[in-house]
């Protein structure tokens, strides 16, 4: 393996384990996320384009 694959696989393994490590799965739920819907609701009335672009980013990290 070369350096740079050597260093993307160290990042995403770094990555993965701080999110168990923060336990950063609380937020990632149905349960918060239906909790939160209505400031979520208004931070897309006040910023549309930002949500839209958040919600693609995410969803193209999530389908990669």
């Amino acid at each position: 393996m070369n350096k740079t694959k050597l260093l993307v696989a160290g990042v995403i393994v770094v990555l993965v384990a701080a999110f168990f490590w923060l336990d950063l799965g609380q937020y990632l739920n149905m349960e918060t996320l239906k909790a939160r819907q209505g400031e979520i609701d208004a931070y897309y009335l006040e910023h549309p384009a930002r949500t839209i672009a958040i919600y693609f980013i995410a969803y193209v990290v999530m389908a990669a």
